[in-house]
């Protein structure tokens, strides 16, 4: 039987001490022909196929996942960053007498605020106001001239605390399509007469 299975692929048996040799081609040869097998090795071909799109995949799967990583952290940083000139405001208002025109103890609370964060410069200042919402200038001798003869039915100068806090950001993917900005910026004004 091995014979006539070795003669079909062009083999033939030798004597003495090739037999041995020929026996295991010719078990190989029935293993082959086992029925199915042929089927198995075509699909086998495909094996590869998930591991290429993997391999080609993967780079854009890892850009993404860090992008929104990114995405978040800024965000993050961006609502803590308000969160600080918001109490920043609420605390100048409160302290006006003591603390205005120079906002010292205000800009240290925005900054002890963010103290896990020690690279956020944060500036504050006084804008005057009319009660239409004009722009009265920087001083409140300025602003109430001003008031007085915009509006002489209602001459009252408002006057707001404003807060500005910036903070440097840089992404921990730093690919410029995300568009990521180099620093946050949050300002929060507060009426405090």
């Amino acid at each position: 039987m091995r014979g006539r299975t070795l003669a079909a692929f062009g083999f033939r048996a030798l004597r003495i001490g090739s037999a041995a040799v020929a026996a295991g081609i010719g078990y190989a040869l029935l293993c082959f022909c086992r029925p199915g097998m042929l089927q198995r090795w075509r699909s086998a071909g495909n094996a590869g196929n998930a591991a290429v799109e993997f391999a080609l995949t993967a780079p854009l799967l890892a850009a993404l996942v860090i992008g929104g990583a990114d995405y978040s952290i800024m965000a993050n940083n961006q609502d803590v960053l308000q969160a600080a000139t918001r109490a920043g405001a609420e605390y100048g208002r409160a302290n006006y007498s003591t603390d205005a025109p120079s906002w010292t103890n205000t800009k240290s609370y925005v900054t002890g605020y963010m103290s896990f964060s020690p690279a956020v410069t944060a500036s504050g200042s006084t804008v005057y106001t009319c009660v239409d919402g004009t722009n009265a200038g920087s001083t409140l001798a300025a602003a109430t001239t001003l008031c007085n003869s915009h509006q002489p039915t209602d001459p009252r100068v408002l006057q707001y605390v404003s807060v500005t806090a910036t903070q440097n950001f840089s992404a921990l993917f730093a690919w410029s399509a995300f568009g990521f900005p180099s620093s946050l910026t949050a300002t929060t004004v507060t009426r405090f007469q």
